[in-house]
């Protein structure tokens, strides 16, 4: 990747962490941040509903298994169609790796699901960046 294309990917583009494990969350905020996105982070669903209603994302990288709220639930509550912020794109990443869940994670509007344990954080950013380039191009 280009020094150009990472510019182009990133500009001006805001992404939610949402992830309680506050080792992985630190490892690809760092590599979302050195593509040149701008990055806001939540451990729970509370406190990424406060993120959501205090600033604008263009995207959410979300986990599914959070204290309090599970990541479906917050997903189906944020689509719902009376939500201002429905046309977010989300990306679940987890460590449960269910078929039932994958599922209904793309039938609540979730872009693509990514199981934690099978990705280095660099692959999970070359995702989210290889995202970014489809909605350009559509």
């Amino acid at each position: 990747m280009t020094k150009n294309d990472k510019d182009d990917q990133a500009v001006n583009k805001s992404i939610l962490v949402v992830e309680d494990d506050e080792f992985l969350q630190d490892m690809i905020c760092q590599k979302l941040v050195q593509q040149g996105f701008s990055i806001s982070t939540a451990t729970d669903a509370e406190s990424a509903k406060n993120e959501i209603n205090r600033k604008k994302f263009d995207f959410i990288l979300l986990d599914l298994v959070l204290p309090k709220m599970g990541g479906l639930d917050f997903l189906r509550e944020l689509k719902d169609e009376s939500s201002t912020h429905n046309n977010i794109p989300v990306m679940i990443l987890s460590n449960l790796y269910q078929d039932d869940k994958i599922e209904e994670a793309k039938e609540l509007g979730a872009v693509d699901f990514m199981v934690k344990s099978n990705h280095a954080p660099s692959e999970i950013v070359k995702r989210i960046v290889q995202i970014f380039a489809e909605e350009n191009k559509s």
